[in-house]
């Protein structure tokens, strides 16, 4: 499945207020290390789990497990990502991979390759001057994740 949202105003259309997601197969190009944003921001559940229902049924399964076990709804469920700053003209706000959930405690790492894109699918592999301009999307793809009982970006 794929879905590709290039403007805030398809963005809402397509479901995502603040998360901007597509999916399908990346060349071999590198992907953007998102640990350069140097930002990190908080993000509803509710909006992972409609990628986690779209690429991954075993992960879909075992969140559902996780809360019947713990008796929570989705929304009750703490989460954050890399965030694009202001600096960022058309991104700005926008969440990224990694994602990190609290589960009462049990802690939810999922990690994908990024790809930003300009357009006519201009790439940008690195922050520049360029990059902060015209980048007008990003994609999301080769999910992982996992379990942990403490926070992962504690170690």
């Amino acid at each position: 499945m794929s879905i590709r949202c290039f403007t805030r105003e398809l963005i809402v259309a397509c479901g995502f207020s603040i998360l901007l997601l597509g999916f399908g197969s990346i060349g071999p190009a590198r992907a953007f290390d998102t640990r350069t944003l140097n930002e990190i921001g908080s993000l509803p559940f509710d909006r992972l789990s409609v990628v986690i229902r779209n690429n991954s049924e075993a992960l879909d399964a075992e969140v559902k497990q996780r809360l019947t076990e713990i008796g929570r709804n989705v929304d009750e469920v703490p989460c954050y990502g890399m965030r694009f700053s202001s600096r960022w003209k058309n991104l700005k706000g926008f969440r990224a991979s990694p994602y990190v959930c609290e589960f009462d405690g049990k802690w939810l790492k999922i990690t994908a390759d990024v790809q930003i894109y300009g357009q006519n699918r201009q790439r940008f592999d690195r922050i520049s001057k360029s990059a902060l301009k015209r980048a007008i999307s990003f994609e999301e793809s080769n999910f992982s994740w996992q379990w942990t009982d403490k926070n992962p970006d504690n170690d």
